[in-house]
């Protein structure tokens, strides 16, 4: 078909041929760029229910839009018929052929797979199972770039019935054995197909061989390959133990999800740099925990059944050999009439709590029962008649119970209590109760309501620690919205978090919403950084003492590549809270990685679609690109809050509406003289008229009052061009940071 002319697409060389097609280069002459078309086999093409279920996968396919996974433009027919792929053109090569080279050094096999664990966990996030993981799928660009392509075979598990059961699919070397078999296969086929492609990075060499199909299917599904370390001596045992479990038999006893594995590959990466090697996580229980139902139907007890739930969780989550899954994935089976292996399929975990709560007047009934997700048979269930005083004990009662059903080792004294007493009153548990659940919303709304339940907290137990805290953040949220100054924030809100670690010296939340508002307002960012990681000794699934030193230390002070790995983390623990997911986009947007950076928040949106920061900063991402309309699409959500009336003054300017601009920089500097403002908003505004004194004027200003954005200055893109005023490097110097280093990214940079 070379130099033949396809629809608007003029094709001039061959790239390739498989079983799954035949990819040509081509020029899209209507937007003048390279593209690579892929025509199907004619066996697809022709086949109504083949052709039915490769349309379904590969639209599946086209919306995952990853930085890692090969772009697809477009899906086409040709009128005979015939089928094709439109997909985006890379310069490079193939994993395959860079393997045939010979073995990779072990920091490139672990660079490699962290962006192919990226790419896959986004699919595998949409529903997607790639089924044909291979070198010969997995391109590198000349950028270093890995792309994963050819989602020919993926299977789109919403669309099961299309997928022929008894079915081999897939290149074989790389099959798992449930696949090898012609089994249902699931995301851990893929998981599988990954430790052949790690195994080979390593080795040069496939872990399983032979020139015949039967024989090479047999020893798939029965024999063991050749270690690693028979094949080459200067692999970390952590890797090697990374593949092995990964090229486990049985798909239960492979790891539940490229996530897990990820986490540890970004550790063992700054590891490798240093020089030293982690050791590798164990196999442990899991758990997840239900929101126990309100049988009373009531809010009084709706607050209560949630409060019992989260506390369990955090009362479980605190055992280091316990996996428990976060209270927002397991919230969003809130109201739902649970189905036990299927809820287990989706989290990944061999157990299930669930739990109903009953109240008549102060007295309690709460059933409980865990059930094992395997074969859906119940392991323990107990009743608990108490008085509602009681609640604490019956907390520390399940949790332990929970403990010993899963026989899981305690790493705390006997006699100490699982679920620790905040407070003895009844009352001031139940404010705090409701406190958390609108905090748990994160709209200005919300945050201010919090702050209520809270406060009447306090008036009910006046050293209710937890309760000072959730004070704190309250404040310490509201002043990055506008809602309170900074020297409210630093005055009240400091001295609530105080008072929380005054009464409670070992409430890891304590901690961290002070090291959240000295880095943020009192860029005191050693400190801060201190009290993060204090939290994190005494909490390691406090996720949010992660997302705050992501945002609020790493971020701001510049040291990027850590704040990547932090909020990877805090993602993990809890991947369905929208204000913690939005900390990657945020991350790589400071990068300049800002097609990433989009890719990151549309997924955030998809979370909760009322996050203020996440249209904000979409919008501020689009701009950087040059591209307006996008970007004040995403604005509108946020011009009436001070963070998103100066980003739209300095918009307007950039995209030539002078007067638009002019008129909301008037109104920043009318409304200045009244109340508190963002005075970076307004540098923002004089930034984008290119009045470089009035920038810094405004920018002293908002030094001045401890503005709460300008901790980001360091990496802010909008004033990167101001690096070189000597000015600069005096305001940096009076805010603790050093001399900002660019860092250039192939991915894309600044147009302005």
């Amino acid at each position: 078909m070379v130099g033949q002319n396809v629809s608007h697409y003029e094709i001039t060389g061959k790239l390739g041929e498989g079983g799954m097609g035949v990819v040509y280069k081509a020029r899209d002459t209507k937007l003048d760029r390279t593209v690579a078309l892929k025509y199907l086999p004619k066996h697809v093409s022709a086949d109504e229910t083949e052709k039915k279920r490769f349309l379904n996968e590969a639209k599946a396919a086209s919306a995952l839009d990853h930085i890692n996974i090969c772009s697809i433009y477009s899906i086409e027919e040709t009128s005979d018929g015939s089928l094709f792929i439109v997909m985006a053109y890379y310069e490079g090569m193939s994993l395959k052929e860079k393997i045939e080279r010979g073995p990779l050094p072990v920091k490139d096999v672990v660079h490699y797979s962290i962006q192919i664990m990226t790419g896959l966990q986004r699919a595998h996030d949409k529903g997607i199972v790639h089924r044909d993981l291979k070198p010969a799928n997995l391109f590198i660009t000349t950028e270093n770039q890995v792309k994963i392509i050819d989602f020919g075979l993926a299977k789109a598990t919403q669309h099961p019935m299309l997928t022929k059961s008894g079915t081999t699919l897939g290149t074989v070397p790389y099959m798992s054995p449930e696949q090898a078999r012609g089994e249902k296969v699931d995301h851990r086929t893929d998981i599988w197909s990954l430790g052949v492609v790690i195994y080979e990075m390593i080795t040069g060499q496939r872990p399983f061989r032979s020139e015949y199909e039967t024989a090479l299917v047999y020893s798939i599904i029965n024999e063991d390959p050749e270690p690693i370390t028979g094949l080459r001596n200067d692999v970390p045992d952590d890797l090697v133990k990374f593949v092995d479990r990964c090229l486990e038999k049985k798909s239960a006893d492979r790891y539940e999800q490229v996530g897990d594995i990820l986490i540890q590959f970004h550790s063992l990466s700054r590891n490798l740099e240093r020089g030293v090697s982690p050791e590798t996580e164990t196999v442990m229980p899991s758990i997840v925990v239900l929101p126990f139902v309100n049988m009373n139907k009531d809010t009084e007890t709706e607050f209560l059944s949630d409060g019992v739930t989260e506390d369990i969780i955090i009362a479980l989550s605190k055992l280091e050999e316990l996996k428990v899954v976060d209270r927002n994935s397991a919230f969003r089976f809130k109201d739902k009439t649970p189905d036990i292996k299927e809820i287990g399929r989706q989290l990944r975990v061999g157990s299930i709590l669930t739990g109903s709560v009953r109240r008549a007047s102060n007295r309690l009934r709460i059933n409980v029962q865990l059930s094992n997700v395997a074969d859906g048979y119940e392991i323990w269930s107990e009743r608990f008649d108490r008085v509602l005083e009681d609640i604490f004990d019956i907390q520390d009662e399940i949790s332990r119970a929970v403990v010993d059903a899963l026989k899981v080792k305690l790493f705390i004294h006997k006699k100490e209590r699982l679920v620790k007493r905040h407070t003895t009153n009844i009352d001031a548990y139940n404010y705090y109760l409701k406190g958390r659940y609108h905090w748990n919303q994160r709209t200005l709304e919300s945050i201010v309501k919090a702050k209520e339940y809270f406060e009447q907290a306090l008036v009910e137990d006046p050293q209710y620690a937890l309760a000072y805290s959730g004070v704190a953040d309250c404040f310490g949220s509201l002043g990055l919205l506008g809602a309170c100054s900074p020297a409210e924030v630093l005055q009240e809100g400091k001295a609530a978090a105080l008072k929380a670690i005054e009464f409670d010296p070992a409430l890891a939340e304590a901690h961290a919403s002070l090291g959240f508002i000295e880095a943020q307002y009192n860029r005191n960012w050693d400190f801060a950084d201190r009290k993060l990681q204090h939290a994190l000794e005494l909490d390691p699934g406090y996720a949010n003492a992660l997302h705050w030193r992501a945002l609020q230390v790493l971020t701001a002070t510049g040291r990027l590549e850590e704040a990547e790995v932090s909020a990877r983390l805090a993602r993990a623990k809890q991947p369905t809270t929208a204000a913690i997911d939005f900390d990657v986009g945020w991350v790589v947007f400071h990068m300049r990685k800002y097609d990433e950076a989009i890719a990151e928040l549309l997924n955030t949106l998809e979370l909760d679609r009322n996050l203020y920061y996440t249209h904000w900063l979409l919008g501020r991402t689009f701009l950087q690109k040059g591209e307006y309309e996008k970007a004040f699409s995403y604005f509108e959500r946020v011009q009436l809050l001070p963070l998103g009336k100066g980003l739209m003054g300095y918009a307007y300017a950039l995209s030539g509406q002078q007067e638009k601009s002019e008129k909301i920089l008037n109104e920043l500097l009318n409304d200045s003289r009244q109340e508190h403002i963002f005075a970076y908003q307004v540098a923002l505004v004089y930034c984008a008229f290119g009045e470089v004194d009035k920038v810094f004027e405004w920018l002293n200003k908002a030094y001045e009052v401890h503005d709460p954005w300008l901790c980001y200055i360091k990496v802010a893109p909008e004033f990167e061009h101001l690096h070189s005023d000597p000015r600069w490097d005096d305001l940096m110097q009076r805010m603790g940071l050093s001399p900002y280093q660019t860092t250039h990214y192939s991915e894309g940079g600044s147009n302005l």
